[in-house]
């Protein structure tokens, strides 16, 4: 039902929720976001350059947390993998990230603002990361667990 709210159509029933996978692969997609936002900051200086880079590892860093906490074993037991496989390769890729991500945030804790090839780095292994997380685990996000 549509009623009429301060001019506009409003729905009387709320929106449906977005699905967890939803939720997640938006999250994915903003993480590509922040990151740009890391190389735009850097005009402003090291301090906005460092704020953009620490919104930008907090949201990774709790997404990393969820994959390997929650959706990888998961993934794991339902495909009947023990530490082999393609979580066992994301983890991998994960462990390549907070390097980078290490490597990063100690240039720019000492004002040094030349970050581009560590980004590069960054940005490859987290689109490919993205795509096969896409492919092979996100489907299974929204499935009732076992």
């Amino acid at each position: 039902m549509i009623r009429i709210k301060n001019g506009q159509p409003h729905s009387a029933y709320p929106l449906p929720m977005s699905s967890p996978r939803q939720r997640y692969e938006k999250d994915q997609k903003e993480l590509i976001d922040l990151l740009r936002q890391v190389q735009d900051a850097k005009e402003n200086g090291p301090d906005g350059a460092l704020r953009a880079f620490s919104a930008f590892r907090v949201k990774l860093e709790r997404l990393i947390l969820y994959e390997e906490s929650i959706l990888f074993p998961r993934f794991d037991r339902t495909k009947g993998l023990l530490r082999e496989g393609p979580t066992a390769v994301m983890r991998v890729e994960h462990r390549q990230i907070r390097i980078l991500l290490n490597e990063i945030e100690e240039k720019l804790l000492k004002g040094d603002l030349k970050t581009d090839a560590e980004q590069i780095v960054l940005f490859e292994i987290l689109r490919a990361h993205q795509q096969q997380e896409r492919i092979v685990v996100s489907p299974m996000i929204d499935r009732p667990p076992d």
